[in-house]
């Protein structure tokens, strides 16, 4: 029952995300041809994993062939592997999926036969081997061998873990394309998530402690002396729900 909860949280959650992106990209005008170059899905570990043959299952609803459906959800999506530990590399009972999702399950047979195809050309004969990296095998659905095979780019969250990707979880993947891993330091860009995302928390540090933090974020530690400060805490709790307020009218024109 667990399982089954989980999955269909999952599952719903994906739709939700990509039916909403849907909508946002018909508002442009463009073909479906074009979704890559305005939209892009970064999968983190394998939660989100439903969401490529969900995205399919978008476009096949709007006309689109299942080949050239298949073509723009590998140019969607990333794959981002944050640990190789069992959760983050999950499986699911093929018999669960085809009964909760069997729309989708349908759309995961035809994603495997078109892979092992193109694996057999690479390791001909390994069947082992082939399907150690199927999406369907041994009665399970291998969501780590989903976000590998049908995503763009994978990457590990340091060189060091993405050299674990490449020589062992997912070495024969690497040795079929060896430019599709990378490795990729966790962190955001405070210029993004600060100075464009919060300009009344990034108005709040420049009268604070002055702009250089704006090109030198090592300047950040000058906020320091300030944490016990209480006029930079009613400050900083203003900012706080001035964006709580700026989202809530969003959400509500949306």
């Amino acid at each position: 029952a667990g399982k089954q909860m989980r999955i269909k949280q999952q599952y719903m959650l994906v739709s939700a995300s990509l039916q909403d992106m849907l909508r946002q990209f018909d508002k442009l005008g463009k073909p479906l041809e074009e979704l890559p170059s305005a939209i892009a899905v970064q999968l983190n570990d394998t939660h989100p994993a439903m969401a490529i043959p969900e995205l399919i299952r978008l476009l096949n609803k709007r006309g689109v062939r299942f080949a050239k459906a298949l073509d723009i959800a590998r140019r969607v999506f990333a794959y981002t592997n944050h640990t190789v530990m069992a959760e983050a590399l999950e499986k699911w009972p093929e018999d669960m999926v085809r009964m909760l999702m069997p729309r989708i399950y349908m759309i995961l047979q035809e994603m495997n036969k078109r892979l092992c195809a193109r694996l057999w050309n690479v390791y001909p004969g390994q069947w082992e081997r082939i399907g150690h990296m199927a999406v369907l095998g041994y009665g399970q659905v291998h969501m780590a061998n989903l976000c590998v095979a049908f995503s763009h780019t994978v990457n590990g969250v340091s060189q060091i873990h993405a050299d674990i990707l490449r020589k062992k979880t997912f070495c024969d993947y690497y040795m079929m394309q060896p430019d599709k891993f990378l490795g990729i330091t966790n962190g955001i860009t405070h210029r993004r998530w600060l100075m464009q995302a919060n300009p009344g928390l990034a108005h709040l540090l420049d009268e604070t402690i002055g702009v250089a933090w704006r090109k030198e974020p090592a300047h950040l530690a000058d906020l320091k002396p300030f944490a016990k400060d209480a006029a930079f805490q009613r400050e900083f709790a203003r900012v706080k729900q001035e964006n709580k307020v700026r989202l809530a009218q969003i959400l509500k024109d949306g």
